[in-house]
Formats: structure tokens, C-alpha cells, sequence
């Protein structure tokens, strides 16, 4: 018959560690076993349950009409509003569905709404850590490059959005121009996009050189003038400075244009703090010097 132990058998006796056997040396595999471990086969129902409900999406984007609008702002949604683990889980989804291919397809459709909702899924997928992936999609950037010239201005900055987070590569000079003109769009949100863009592009040391080329620093020197807008100056300036740093005929050209006149005007007008900052950078990667 077995006796159950009471606290007084107990006393005086010093109590065996729980992962300690009697010998004394750590039992790793019992320690192992004792700390919680993530359940692997919930992780795959979840991952199962995102894949499902994706995939019921895409049927009805297939559709297209009001039902592919619903089931791209569900995913656009999604990709927001989830955790950032969870909008992971739904862009590795994507991924292994060749979803992000899809996406791209769709920004060459005639609906806006269809463009506009697919950049700002490339955009979340792009902000979660998957620019690899996106930047591995077939036509990007030609269809990126049509929406910068579309009719419809909030098509544009959809199109400029996307520029504006994914690593510029060379072929991403092609856009220069067309972000140039849309800087005398009235809409401010269009504009804003257009500049983090170019500033984004101009990065790449391959996409700056090719500003030497055609109209790229005649039409940045000239919006210093003539831009009525002063988000529009400080960008333009914002871009020349990162040109001066990229290498001696740049800052050749920028000189013959005229822009160290007009530079010098933003610093005694200072218009803002943050266009000071930008103007006096500009004058010094003018003179060869780095911010």
C-alpha cells in the first residue's frame, strides 16, 4: 500500500532539485523538456488557416469588379492592421502563392482602385522586410513606369510610393524624369511621394551618374526658381546635395546651371529650419565638402 508522503516525513531532509538528478549533474534533456516549447502543429494550422483564407481572396480577384476591389483592400487590411508577426506570416504566404507576382500583374490593370490597392500591398510587404522578393517580380518597374504617366494623379503617387521604399536599382533612372514633372502636381500627397522617390533613386550612385544625362539637373536648378512650392525647393535641394557628393562633373554641372545663386537665397530668406539645413548641406557638397 502506497503511504502519501506528508510535509512532516519531509523535514530535515533537503528537497532534490526538480532538473538536478541524484548524482548531480544537469539533466539537459529533462531541462528541455520542462520549458515551454512553441506547438509546431498549431504554428502549421495557422499557417494553413492564412493560406486558406488568401486563397479565397484570389478566387475572387479573379473575378474582378467590386468583388477583386473588396478582396484587395481585405489583404491590404491585413498586411496593416495585423501584428508584425502575423503580416509576416500572411507575406510569407503570399510569397510561397506567387501572390507578390499577381500583385504586379495588377498594377498594369485599367482600374485605378485595382492599382492604387496592389502598390499599397507591394508597399506593406515591402515596409515588413520583403523588398528582395518584390524587387525579384518580372515588369515592376515598367509597370511602375506607366502608372508615373498615368491620367489619374492618385495612380501616380501610388506608383511613386512604391519607388519611394524599394532599394533603387539601376534600371530605377528610367523614372527620374517622370518624378520630376509630377512635382508641379497640385496635390500635395502626390508631390510628397514624387520627392521621397527621386531622393530614393538618386541613392544609387549608378541612377545619379545618369543624371548628367538630358534634362535631370536643368529641371532640378530650375524648380529652385520656379516651383511655387517650398516642400518642392527643399527636395530639389535635397537632391543636389546627394548629386555634389556622387562625383566632380556633377557638381560641374549643377555650378553651370545656377544653382549656388539661388542656394544662397534659401539661406538668407530661411524659409523654415529644415530648408536652411538643406541649403547650407547643398553649398557645402558644392565646395567638395560632405554634410
Amino acid at each position: 500500500m502506497n503511504k502519501r508522503r506528508t510535509a512532516s516525513s519531509s523535514i530535515g531532509r533537503p528537497t532534490p532539485h526538480p532538473l538536478r538528478p541524484s548524482h548531480g549533474n544537469w539533466n539537459l534533456n529533462t531541462v528541455v523538456q520542462l520549458v515551454p516549447q512553441p506547438s509546431l502543429r498549431a504554428a502549421e494550422n495557422k499557417a494553413d488557416e492564412i493560406e486558406g483564407f488568401l486563397s479565397s481572396l484570389f478566387e475572387l480577384i479573379t473575378f474582378g469588379g467590386s468583388k477583386r476591389t473588396a478582396a484587395l483592400k481585405d489583404i491590404a487590411d491585413l498586411l496593416s492592421s495585423a501584428s508584425d508577426f502575423d503580416a509576416k506570416q500572411v507575406c510569407q504566404a503570399l510569397i510561397a502563392m506567387n501572390g507578390l507576382t499577381r500583385f504586379v500583374t495588377l498594377l498594369g490593370e485599367t482600374c485605378s482602385t485595382t492599382r492604387i490597392l496592389s502598390s499599397d500591398i507591394l508597399v506593406s510587404v515591402v515596409e515588413l522586410g520583403y523588398s528582395k522578393k518584390v524587387l525579384e517580380c518580372k515588369a515592376l518597374l515598367f509597370k511602375i513606369e506607366r502608372m508615373l504617366q498615368d491620367d489619374d494623379l492618385e495612380v501616380r503617387g501610388a506608383g511613386a510610393a512604391v519607388l519611394a521604399v524599394i532599394p533603387a536599382i539601376p534600371e530605377s533612372r528610367t523614372c527620374i524624369l517622370h518624378l520630376l514633372r509630377m512635382l508641379n502636381i497640385v496635390s500635395h500627397s502626390v508631390r510628397q511621394r514624387a520627392l521621397s522617390a527621386l531622393v530614393q533613386i538618386i541613392s544609387n550612385r549608378e541612377c545619379a551618374e545618369h543624371a548628367q544625362e538630358g534634362k535631370i539637373i536643368y529641371m532640378l536648378v530650375d524648380y529652385l526658381e520656379t516651383s511655387p512650392y517650398l516642400m518642392v525647393k527643399e527636395g530639389c535641394t535635397a537632391a543636389i546635395a546627394k548629386l555634389c557628393c556622387v562625383s566632380p562633373q556633377l557638381r560641374a554641372r549643377i555650378i553651370g546651371n545656377g544653382a549656388v545663386p539661388k542656394l544662397i537665397e534659401f539661406v538668407v530668406a530661411r524659409h523654415s529650419a529644415s530648408m536652411l539645413h538643406e541649403s547650407l548641406s547643398a553649398l557645402l557638397a558644392l565646395c567638395g565638402e560632405t554634410r
